[in-house]
């Protein structure tokens, strides 16, 4: 039987071993109820039988990286830009309800501010540009007005409730006292932009 033959039933045999040694770590009798039709135990079951596989996420992790190794895709909610670099769809959403959540977020922000002024504590407020507004040169699409528009108008809310804000672009943005303020894969700061906010 030639190799090609048995690459199929090798990777099911593999497969099922897998499946098999999950279930049998699947603490699946605290999932159990008395009532099996309510469709509680059959979630319960799901999620214990989940927790069970310990090769999940290896597994997704793996295929994620050949995925964008072979085609360029990114998995889902990621973006990918130029030389590498990955941001969130988040960064490019123009959600119907953002100006509403913005709001709530404002208000929440004023009022812990009201709170700490009135025990003695001047706060300042920095808020923190996402990573396709500071490194928008490895943009490959272009992200809608209104997104773009978001960070301007937090600071003018902000700025018109009487609030001391730091607008941190300008600290980020400066390639000559940092190379790169955010990680390429990740959403995060590297330590010399952290830093430079400092």
């Amino acid at each position: 039987m030639s190799m090609d033959r048995l690459t199929g039933p090798l990777m099911m045999a593999c497969i099922a071993l897998l499946g098999g040694a999950s279930a049998l770590r699947t603490d699946w009798r605290s999932a159990l109820s008395p009532e099996f039709e309510d469709g509680e135990t059959q979630s319960r079951l799901e999620f214990a039988f989940s927790d069970a596989l310990w090769w999940r996420e290896p597994a997704i992790s793996s295929w994620a990286t050949i995925d964008y190794a072979l085609f360029r895709q990114g998995a889902p909610g990621v973006v990918i830009g130029h030389d590498g670099w990955l941001f969130t769809d988040e960064e490019y959403r123009a959600d119907p309800d953002f100006q509403a959540r913005s709001a709530e977020s404002i208000a929440r922000i004023v009022e812990t501010c009201a709170a700490l002024r009135a025990r003695g504590i001047r706060p300042l407020v920095l808020l923190m540009p996402d990573k396709a507004r500071i490194m928008h040169e490895k943009l490959r699409l272009e992200r809608p007005p209104q997104v773009e528009a978001r960070y301007d108008e937090a600071l003018s809310a902000l700025r018109g409730a009487g609030l001391d804000i730091a607008d941190l672009r300008a600290v980020l943005s400066r390639s000559d006292a940092l190379t790169s303020p955010f990680l390429r894969t990740d959403t995060h700061w590297t330590p010399e932009g952290a830093a430079a906010v400092a």
